[in-house]
């Protein structure tokens, strides 16, 4: 808890019956998650130039940097079992 606390987002195992309950420690906060989710629908569907830059998304910009951090948040609730893909 102590590492999650200070911003890491993982930590060594000493035994494999550990993973479970690093896998959840790990996870993120669902409201983390709603808003990586709503960040690549965002960007898959929403309207932008053909240079494929930023739009608003709830009064914030979002933009191909976004995308990449939505991403990681996604794959890494869906490692932890904690969400899909």
């Amino acid at each position: 808890q102590r590492a999650g606390a200070l911003g890491a987002a993982a930590t060594w195992a000493r035994h494999q019956t550990q993973m479970g309950r690093l896998h959840l420690l790990f996870a993120p906060a669902e409201e983390v998650l709603a808003r990586a989710r709503a960040v690549r629908d965002a960007l898959e569907t929403g309207e932008r130039g053909a240079d494929r830059g930023a739009l608003m998304l709830d009064g914030s910009m979002i933009d191909e940097a976004s995308r990449k951090l939505a991403a990681q948040v996604i794959a890494r609730a869906a490692a932890s079992g904690a969400g899909d893909a």
